[in-house]
């Protein structure tokens, strides 16, 4: 019986710990050819009904220059011009379930970025 609740309470919090891992472990989208442009749609990994905020982290290395913008209702937002090693980070409010990063590139032909991303809500 001992065995038996030790069991139950294990299972109950690797199971609340992989569920809160899912919930505030951030997603992620990588651009392969930076010579390319691509319009990226970053969703929530979880069900999200009420985002407050948006977190992006960007990470990576390209051979030349490119230009990120967030859009919000069809117009630029925020842009982060990137060159040589990527490393920027973005905190913003934000109340939309979904949002939309272009990635541009100028003069990058090669490379690659990830983009980490998370809605928050209450």
């Amino acid at each position: 019986m001992k065995f038996r609740i030790i069991a139950v309470v294990l299972a109950v919090i690797l199971l609340g710990t992989t569920l809160v891992e899912l919930w505030i472990q951030p997603a992620s989208v990588r651009i392969t050819d930076s010579s390319k442009p691509v319009e990226l749609k970053l969703v929530p990994r979880h069900h999200a009904t009420n985002v407050t905020s948006l977190h992006i982290e960007g990470r990576g290395k390209i051979d030349g220059e490119a230009e990120l913008t967030l859009v919000m209702n069809g117009q630029p937002y925020k842009t982060e011009r990137i060159n040589g090693p990527v490393k920027f980070s973005w905190r913003l409010d934000w109340y939309a379930t979904e949002a939309v990063v272009k990635y541009t590139p100028l003069t990058a032909k090669h490379g690659t970025i990830t983009l980490r991303y998370h809605f928050a809500s209450p």
